[in-house]
């Protein structure tokens, strides 16, 4: 029985259920079903390499994905700024780094909707 309180929520029943029959196991014998497959690189470029290829295939395939269904596909990437816009050491931009993202962001799509509807 699934507790009410993933009902109330909305959660898919079955992934719930999924999550919950990983935890039977211990993590050792569960990691290639959360991470996949793992790799050993010799050099860290061959990493970064293989990290912009498969991020270049996913865009390419959510563009097909977004064009069969009638939808423009917009990608906003974020340029490295010699100034602190970032939260971490990652790619979450602070404060900052938000206020410039949201309007280069805004700009790009008011563009957009005036491209296909200029009396807007």
């Amino acid at each position: 029985m699934v507790p009410p309180r993933v009902a109330n929520f909305g959660i898919s029943n079955d992934g719930f259920l999924d999550d919950l029959a990983m935890l039977r196991y211990p993590a050792h014998e569960t990691r290639y079903l959360v991470h996949g497959p793992s790799y050993a690189y010799k050099k860290i470029v061959d990493c970064y390499q293989d990290v912009a290829a498969m991020w270049n295939s996913s865009s390419l395939l959510m563009d097909q994905i977004c064009k069969a269904n009638g939808i423009r596909d917009v990608h906003f990437l974020q340029p490295n700024h010699e100034e602190p816009l970032y939260a971490d050491a990652c790619c979450h931009p602070n404060e900052a780094g938000n206020q410039i993202l949201g309007h280069v962001i805004g700009q790009t799509i008011r563009a957009l909707v005036q491209e296909r509807a200029p009396d807007l």
